[in-house]
């Protein structure tokens, strides 16, 4: 892997209720920074790829919590990261997934490293669901974390 600046690392978290957030629940990622200092991005719409770059992904680690808790033991949720255009919202394209049983409460997580990993543009942005779910809140997807690194574009 060719040397990668400490300003280009990418940690985003997503958060729920942001105006203009992707699904009916409003979800949206922020970048944490390395001093402790969060981008919500433009406006507070979530964080976006800058201009002239793209994002490789390298890991995605996520968290997931039925509300009716155990009565959904043994049952698998999966995660899905969708790059919906900018431009055109219509767009929607999936580019990840990831699946995981519950356990005996109805929660499980898993952390994946990617082997290969994609690429998200700054004409788009990643918009996360889950099914069957139901997505939350309350409950629903209770983490999630996408790893990477920005490189020109």
């Amino acid at each position: 892997m060719p040397f990668i600046p400490a300003a280009n690392y990418v940690v985003l978290e997503l958060v729920g209720g942001l105006s203009g957030g992707y699904g009916p629940a409003k979800l949206a990622f922020v970048r944490n920074l390395r001093d402790g200092n969060r981008d919500n991005g433009p406006g507070g719409h979530g964080w976006r790829v800058p201009p002239n770059h793209a994002l490789v992904v390298t890991g995605v680690d996520w968290q997931y919590n039925h509300p009716q808790g155990a009565a959904f033991a043994g049952t698998r949720q999966i995660f899905r990261l969708f790059l919906q255009n900018l431009a055109n919202p219509t767009l929607n394209e999936r580019v990840f997934e990831s699946s995981v049983l519950l356990g005996s409460q109805g929660e499980g997580g898993i952390s994946e490293a990617l082997s290969v990993g994609f690429v998200v543009s700054s004409q788009a942005r990643l918009g996360p669901d889950v099914t069957p779910g139901p997505e939350g809140p309350p409950s629903g997807i209770n983490h999630a974390i996408v790893r990477g690194y920005l490189i020109a574009d």
